[in-house]
């Protein structure tokens, strides 16, 4: 459930934001899942790995991650 709308991190400045901490996961719903993360574009591959990680955290197996395009600097 996503509890603020953000800005594309492409499209801001801010490199440190931290997109998991405006999320709430439903850990009972994920846990012991197998999940494929999908992202329209990466930029620095920071959102996937707080994904990954956040998923992980509350017992789901991420096999991969896959992207539609990456931002060219």
């Amino acid at each position: 459930k996503i509890s603020v709308e953000l800005d594309p991190i492409h499209y801001s400045n801010d490199r440190k934001i931290n997109v998991i901490e405006y999320l709430n996961f439903d850990a009972d719903f994920f846990k012991g899942k197998i999940v494929i993360i999908f992202d329209d574009v990466v930029t620095r591959g920071s959102t996937i790995a707080q994904f990954s990680k956040k998923l992980n955290e509350i017992g789901a197996y991420v096999l991969c991650a896959i992207s539609v395009g990456r931002t060219v600097h």
